[in-house]
Order: structure tokens, then sequence, then C-alpha cells
């Protein structure tokens, strides 16, 4: 039998090791590994406030929170970056490519090394969130030292030309 709890506790690991913030939700098997009591949607907009401070930002998730939270995530504003980790016993790939979100796959402990580094990249330079899609077929048995969290000058305002941007957004 597959140790989900010990996969998904080293994948947080490798997420702590990774990034600057690392935000754990979901429904039934997130709280049941961690023991959190925290909604879905909230976490994601705690992880847009992270990441509009330019900080680089992860979201621990199980599929039936990501599409609890999906509304947030598809009207969020990246400044950092942040990329959503979905332990996915379901297929969410539809759901990303219809609001439109990039989501990477890896499949074994190298590409899992790639993708936490291109989801955390790829998602600071086109200012979108990147899904990462991981699941019982991703065996991780060893703790990865590989990537490290980025260390960065502090940053006043990156985006100083960008309209209304201390007032409040008008609909």
């Amino acid at each position: 039998m597959f140790n989900v709890k010990g996969s998904i506790m080293r994948i947080a690991d490798i997420l702590r090791n990774s990034f600057n913030e690392v935000l754990i939700t979901g429904s039934y098997l997130m709280n049941r590994v961690f023991n959190v009591k925290v909604n879905p949607e909230g976490t994601i907009n705690e992880a847009e406030v992270l990441s509009s401070m330019f900080r680089d930002v992860a979201v621990l998730i199980d599929d039936v929170g990501f599409l609890n939270s999906l509304g947030s995530l598809s009207t969020t504003r990246i400044r950092g970056s942040l990329a959503v980790f979905v332990y996915d016993i379901h297929d969410v790939r539809p759901f990303c490519n219809l609001v439109g979100l990039p989501c990477l796959e890896p499949w074994d402990q190298e590409s899992l090394i790639r993708a936490v580094g291109e989801s955390r990249d790829y998602s600071e330079s086109f200012e979108l969130p990147y899904v990462v899609r991981l699941g019982p077929w991703l065996n991780v048995i060893e703790d990865v030292q590989d990537i490290k969290v980025r260390r960065r000058e502090p940053t006043f305002n990156k985006n100083w030309g960008e309209p209304m941007r201390w007032g409040s957004i008008a609909c």
C-alpha cells in the first residue's frame, strides 16, 4: 500500500525548503494529514496578499479544495510568485484549461524538482498562478536538496507604472 501521508509530508518539506511562504489547506485529505481547518478560498486570498509583497508563495491543497477555490484563483493578481500544488486524486486538468491556468505534471522526483523551480519562476514572470498536479503516482523517496529559497533584494515598488495601484478597483 502506498503511504499517502508520508508522501504529502515529504512534498510539504520540499516546498518549505523552496518557497518563502507555504500555505496548506484543503478539504478532507489535507485536514486528515495536517489537522488544519482553513477555508481554501481564504487561503488563496492570503496567498495573493503575500504575493503582493513579492514573496514566493506555495499553496498545498487537495483536489476538492482546489475546485472550491477555483473562482479566487482565476481572479488573483500576482506580484511575486504563486504556485498551487494540488494533491490530485481525480483529474483537475480540465478545470485548469477552463480557467486558463498553466498546469505542470511531474512524474518522478527529478521532474518534481524542475516543476517547483519552473512554477516559481514562471509565475513571477507571467504574473499567473501556476498549478502543479501531484498525486499517488509521484513517489518522493528522499529529501531534495537541489532547490533553495531565493533571496532577493527588497523592492519597494516593482509595478510603479500600473494605473490605480494605490486606489481601489472599481467595476
